[in-house]
């Protein structure tokens, strides 16, 4: 049997690539894989192409 871990995360990085953000779901509660991030008016949007839905927080 396969069993799938669902662990979203989406990394903010800077110019120097060092890791400024680190946005972690370690229970997949707002969407279970994220594939796509979009920042519009001070929140980030979380798309996925596992789920049917996106997931909106706010910006760190």
């Amino acid at each position: 049997m396969l069993y799938l871990l669902a662990w979203p995360r989406a990394i903010g990085i800077d110019r120097d690539g060092k890791v400024v953000h680190d946005l972690f779901d370690p229970k997949g509660e707002r969407i279970s894989v994220v594939t796509s991030v979009q920042e519009r008016a001070g929140h980030l949007y979380l798309g996925s192409f596992a789920d049917h839905a996106w997931a909106r927080i706010p910006l760190p």
